[in-house]
């Protein structure tokens, strides 16, 4: 899980891991710094760094 903060807002959201899993796995083929998320409040687009949201990954396990 990862804690965002909204900028303009001030919203204080959090993303679970599905959407973590999603975000590697589309940032892994270009390799940027930074991926953006929109508040789902305001709508404003909040910059969060790759290395942070890498960080928080956790491989999906496969059940047995």
């Amino acid at each position: 899980m990862l804690q965002i903060r909204c900028q303009k807002c001030g919203w204080s959201f959090t993303l679970g891991q599905t959407a973590i899993n999603q975000i590697v796995e589309e940032i892994q083929e270009s390799n940027p710094t930074h991926y953006t998320v929109n508040c789902p409040k305001c709508r404003h687009g909040i910059k969060v760094q790759t290395r942070r949201v890498k960080r928080a990954y956790r491989p999906p396990t496969t059940p047995e």
